[in-house]
Order: structure tokens, then sequence, then C-alpha cells
């Protein structure tokens, strides 16, 4: 049978190269009589709907659609079969979202937070938002006492348990800091230290883009996006950037309101693309000529933007005599001569 041919492809595929998409088909089939019938009304509707037969137009369009919802009924009332790297599994269409939710997503996404179980317990924080005051809560704080007090009920009690295992123990002590004997596998612990261990490749380059050097946590493993919890688990982490960072556009240090800004504009690039010119970041070093020389480039690209709006014919002149007077920067402007 057809299906079965398409179910041992979904296996190999899921295997090799699909490794963390989940594949699920429908025990139930539209079967030939069923797609003969569907192709027989459809033809006379729109046989009808060419002679004006409005009223037999309207019934083979009725009929056309009964076919359809009773395969779609029996879809929805029968069993599927899933594929995820190289297993498979059969289970009620009617259970099949929470099969995914609690089992299937966490081992392509092992270590993301819904990993931890008390916080699986309100799925409203799961919910695709922008949330500040998450992250402020988390960014803010001074102690672990302080983070306790702003999430005493409601949704934001959830947000602590970012902070503790699956036995409820925090892994962080008073001061916020990680315990030494925190489980290796805690999602937070994991991506703190990967994003420690990203940004340090970064710090003697000048300047990077905050947003391209952390996008790895929207994929797999991780899977981060816009909701309560990520973004205070972001908030968390990012507390101790805070003053290390500056910003490259204006040179000054990010801080609190500065750092919140920046992990919303990090969500919106990773999920829009938009304010990736927001996020060009650097770490205060010694070694100062990385920086310099992203600044005389940016300052390059405008004056030759200004000069191309208004003189284009005088560009390589302009940029020969900016040569002569400042040689210094003469390895940044060759690049922009023909």
């Amino acid at each position: 049978m057809e299906i079965n041919r398409i179910k041992n492809l979904l296996r190999e595929l899921s295997n090799r190269d699909f490794e963390d998409i989940i594949f699920i088909v429908s025990e139930a089939v539209l079967d030939d009589i069923a797609f003969e019938r569907f192709i027989e009304y459809k033809a006379k509707a729109t046989v009808a709907h060419r002679y004006n037969w409005d009223r037999e137009k309207k019934m083979y369009e009725k009929f056309t659609k009964e076919v359809i919802n009773n395969w779609l009924n029996n879809v929805k009332s029968g069993y599927v079969q899933w594929f995820l790297q190289g297993r498979t599994g059969k289970e009620l269409m009617y259970h099949l979202s929470k099969k995914i939710k609690e089992v299937l997503s966490r081992e392509i996404f092992t270590y993301g937070l819904d990993n931890i179980e008390m916080i699986q317990k309100n799925r409203n924080v799961w919910r695709y938002r922008k949330s500040i005051k998450s992250i402020e809560i988390f960014l803010f704080a001074k102690n672990r006492k302080e983070i306790e007090e702003k999430t005493p009920d409601h949704l934001y009690r959830y947000l602590r348990e970012i902070l503790k295992d699956n036995y409820g123990e925090y892994i962080v002590d008073r001061n916020l800091r990680i315990k030494e004997n925190a489980p290796e596998d805690h999602p937070l612990k994991k991506m703190y230290f990967e994003i420690k261990r990203a940004l340090e490749k970064e710090k003697n380059k000048g300047v990077f883009n905050l947003g391209d050097a952390l996008k790895f946590l929207t994929r797999p493993p991780y899977g981060v996006y816009s909701n309560m919890i990520y973004m205070g688990a972001i908030g968390f982490i990012m507390r101790e950037y805070m003053g290390k960072l500056f910003e490259a556009e204006s040179g000054r240090p990010i801080q609190k309101e500065l750092m919140r800004d920046k992990i919303l504009y990090l969500f919106e690039y990773w999920e829009t693309g938009k304010y990736r010119e927001e996020l060009d970041v650097y770490f205060k070093t010694d070694d100062k000529e990385n920086v310099e020389d992203w600044y005389a480039e940016k300052t390059i690209k405008d004056i030759e933007n200004q000069i191309i709006r208004c003189h284009p014919e005088k560009l390589q002149e302009i940029l020969i005599q900016i040569i002569k007077e400042y040689p210094e920067v003469r390895k940044i402007i060759k690049k922009h001569l023909v």
C-alpha cells in the first residue's frame, strides 16, 4: 500500500535528515471510492456553474464538502502514527497535542525550560507574548529573596521555578550565583554557560552583533521564543553582562534599563529580523583597535553615502583627499576605492 511506503520513507528521513522534525501520518485514508466521489461532485458543480444551474451547483458543492468533512472527522477521531529520530508510535489524534508537548518536544529541545516539571503546571506562562515585567523581575533583582517577593502569586509565581530543579530545590544561592552542585543538564545552567562561551568568543573581536551571537538559542536543543518564561530566563542570564557590554553606536555602558531594552530587541530580531543595528555591542578591553576600526568604517560609510547623494561623480576624488589629510585611516578607506 502507498501509505506503508510513505511511512517507511518518513522513518528513514526522521533518522537521517530531519531529526528535529516530528512527522505525522493519519491512519484515516481518503480511499479511492471517496476520492472518485469528490472528483465527480466537483466536476458536476463546475458544469452547473457554467450553465447557471444554481440549485444543482449548491447541491454538488454540498456533497463535495461532505466527502471532505467525513474524512476529516475520521482523522480527528482516529489514530495517527508519529515519526521522530528514527522512532515511531501510534496515538489517538485527540491525545496527539499532549504527546507532543509533554514527550516529543522535550526530545527535540532537550535543554528547553519546559523540561522543568513545575513550569508545566500552567500553560499560560508559555503563551506567546512580550513580557517586559518578566525580564525586569530577574534582570533588576539584587538577590533571590527579591525575586521571591516579586513572584508571590498568579502567573508570576511560576517564574521562580526557572531557578529550581525538578525536586523543587534552588540551583542558585541567595546571591543568584549558580551553585556548583546544580545538575549539569539543568536548562538554565546549560543556557548560562553556553551564552558565556559564545560571548567569550566575541570578547576580543571589537564590535559584534549580540543577536547573531546568541541566535543559536532559538534552535534545538533550546528553542527560545517570546514568552514569560524565556524572557525571564534571558533576563537572569544577562545580569552578568550589565556594565560589561557597551553600545557600539553611543559607547554607553549597557546597564539596567538599557539591557532590558536590548533583551526586547533580541527577541524581536530573532523573530522578525528587526532592530539588528540596536544589538551592535562590544566589550570594554585594553585593545581598542577593533572598536576604533568599526567606528572608522561606519564613519566612512556615512560620508560615502552623503557624497553619493550629493556629488556621486566626486566620490573617488574626495576619498583620496581624505587619505592625504588623515593617513591613519588609509586601510579603512582603500577598500572603498575602485
